[in-house]
């Protein structure tokens, strides 16, 4: 009978999990910090939130408030002054024209990541990287304004995806100082009207005639393959 105790207290031992010195909450806080966001996909949901916010609007998924974080702030300013500088075609008609409000989620959020795609074709830069956010919070603000809150969600996945698995997306950033290094970049050269022309004449390329000719491609591919 003893034995029979023993072994049952031996069997309960392996089941549970042994704490030595808090080394299981180490392990149990590891394990949660893999699933924490990207850095970019949480300043993605924060300026959709920002925008949102400003025009009084409300989605199910993003009804918090915006960060005040010194990055995300910075983030938030530059982008908006990206679209008031650019709005002549960065604006509701910019983004229905690219069939971005398509009734297919799937379709809608391929059309967007090929914008992407255009966006950074020819490398990356702080520039269009502003014009990345800018794009991403007008997308998600026009969407909400169509009551297309499923839209939000899949419209900032996929600019994180991008940015996420982009190789020459990470080294810049990397290798430019990291998201202190953007800030310093918009304290240090962003006060100087040379630089914004420099931006908004990137805004011309990535927003005008080549990104409605790569749009145009991919609504002839796709309209291919649901036939």
């Amino acid at each position: 009978m003893l034995g029979m105790n023993n072994s049952n207290k031996n069997k309960e031992a392996r089941k549970s999990p042994v704490k030595r010195n808090g080394r299981t909450d180490d392990l149990a806080k590891m394990a949660a910090s893999t699933h924490r966001p990207s850095k970019v996909r949480r300043m993605l949901n924060n300026y959709v939130v920002h925008c949102l916010e400003k025009e009084h609007l409300r989605s199910p998924s993003y009804s918090r408030c915006a960060s005040t974080d010194n990055q995300c702030v910075v983030v938030c300013r530059t982008a908006d002054e990206f679209r008031e500088r650019s709005r002549e075609t960065l604006n509701e008609k910019t983004v229905e024209e690219l069939n971005l409000l398509d009734p297919d989620v799937k379709y809608a959020s391929e059309a967007f990541g090929a914008v992407l795609q255009n966006l950074f074709c020819r490398g990356v830069k702080w520039g269009w990287i502003v014009g990345m956010f800018a794009f991403t919070g007008l997308a998600c603000e026009i969407a909400v304004k169509h009551k297309r809150h499923e839209l939000v969600g899949a419209f900032i996945d996929t600019a994180a995806r991008h940015c996420e698995t982009q190789e020459s997306f990470r080294t810049f950033v990397e290798s430019n100082g990291g998201w202190d290094g953007f800030v310093a970049f918009y304290e240090d050269q962003l006060k100087h009207e040379d630089t914004w022309h420099y931006i908004m004449g990137a805004s011309k390329s990535i927003f005008g005639v080549a990104a409605l000719m790569g749009i145009a491609a991919l609504t002839v591919n796709l309209m291919s393959a649901r036939t």
